[in-house]
């Protein structure tokens, strides 16, 4: 797509090097893609929709125009042409709208945690978490989760301010709005969540400066999808613009719709997404830290609780979408990509338990121990590795056992205190 705007001012990317025709092959030029992959080399980007007789992306828009805004920007600085080193736009692209989005979410973490009251070194070590889980494995790719993880990471900075300004809700309008254009299955999701509390929390005119900017972005997602698409929801959700030469998704295995199949599948595919070899929740343990002691902190009523039941029925309601739509575990990926967006709400809210129960800095060690050693192997065999990882049940097990260990001696002093309190 970016090549496509860059050199044609279209979206159209049949000619692009990411596209393998008959007439490519005719000429002698300089792949995008890895050697070993022999679909990829034979046939091109799997990442494409076929629309009236043309080839399109099917990633959303608006980050495709700002990517490639920036290289059009760069390239005044005598950058090469695309097609003469795919390799350096690649590397370029994915530094800019990777790797600064994890920098930028990894420091955003960090704020947050002092922003609601953690100290220095505590904020660090959650931040340190963050950094070094599987997270880093996807900046390592260009993809739309992260830059959606990113939206959040920066709209909680924002929301868990001191001081909040009119500036700051436009800000807050224009990265929900970004996150909505940047994934369609969690976007809605971002809107919701944010506008609910921004609507229970402050006044009106700091909602319409919201919604306002909002609009901006959400408008003009579904205006350049209308273009390319001829229609308001997500052009990868329609079926017919999956049939291609060669193309190994339809119907059955794509993402969007309604799947259709029995109570007992729906379960199982939906508690596989968490818990599963590709289980989100066992790839980023302190995920499930964050969701038990989110009760106990709502039950204390601490001042944020609002944040924290909409940041646990932002996490509910992400799965159930994808749990609805989807049957394919998000494909060849270690792990539910799709489910990046949850991290920063779940770090929200370990920061606050840390807050109210010092002591739980335990469970963090721990956990962030084990998801540590996850991430360390994520980045070394990708997050495209398309199996299990090979230490993975091995480092869960362990790090859930000595997570559990823990919290049986708690228990264990708790029954001990209890039967020993007067009556």
């Amino acid at each position: 797509m970016v090549q496509a705007l860059v050199e044609t001012n279209t979206f159209v990317i049949d000619n692009t090097i990411f596209i393998v025709t008959d007439r490519d092959n005719q000429i002698n030029k300089v792949s995008p893609f890895d050697p070993k992959n022999a679909f990829l080399n034979q046939y091109g980007t799997k990442d494409r929709l076929y629309i009236s007789g043309h080839f399109f992306s099917d990633k959303s828009p608006v980050p495709g125009v700002m990517m490639a805004m920036t290289w059009r920007f760069l390239a005044y600085f005598g950058l090469p042409e695309i097609r003469e080193n795919p390799h350096f736009f690649i590397y370029t692209m994915n530094f800019l709208f990777a790797g600064i989005p994890l920098i930028f979410s990894t420091w955003c973490i960090l704020r947050v945690s002092m922003q609601v009251g953690l100290a220095n070194h505590i904020s660090s070590i959650l931040a340190l978490t963050f950094l070094f889980s599987i997270v880093s494995a996807y900046s390592c790719t260009v993809n739309t989760h992260i830059l959606c993880m990113a939206s959040i990471c920066g709209s909680l900075v924002l929301i868990t301010s001191g001081s909040i300004t009119h500036l700051h809700f436009i800000l807050l309008g224009l990265l929900v709005g970004f996150g909505y254009g940047t994934d369609l299955g969690t976007g809605p999701a971002i809107v919701v969540i944010i506008g609910l509390y921004v609507l229970i929390k402050w006044k009106f005119i700091y909602m319409l400066l919201f919604s306002l900017s909002a609009f901006i972005l959400i408008a003009l997602h579904h205006y350049l999808n209308y273009q390319i698409a001829g229609t308001i929801a997500p052009a990868n959700s329609i079926p017919e613009y999956l049939n291609w030469p060669s193309s190994p998704f339809n119907e059955s295995n794509m993402t969007g719709g309604i799947k259709s199949r029995s109570f007992i599948k729906f379960l199982l595919y939906s508690g596989d997404m968490l818990f599963g070899k590709k289980g989100f929740l066992l790839h980023v343990p302190i995920l499930l830290y964050s969701f038990f002691v989110a009760f106990r902190i709502i039950y204390r009523h601490i001042p944020e609780i609002t944040i924290v039941i909409l940041s646990l029925a932002f996490g509910i309601l992400v799965w159930g979408i994808y749990s609805l739509t989807s049957n394919n575990l998000s494909g060849t990926c270690i792990s539910i990509r799709w489910f990046l967006p949850m991290i920063p709400f779940g770090y929200l809210i370990a920061a606050l338990s840390l807050r109210e129960y010092p002591h739980y800095i335990a469970d963090i060690l721990i956990l962030g121990t084990g998801q540590f050693l996850l991430g360390l192997e994520s980045i070394y065999y990708s997050c495209w590795w398309g199996g299990v990882l090979p230490f993975y049940w091995v480092i869960v097990g362990v790090t859930l056992l000595i997570w559990g260990i823990l919290n049986a001696w708690r228990f264990i002093r708790f029954i001990k205190s209890y039967r020993k309190s007067p009556e």
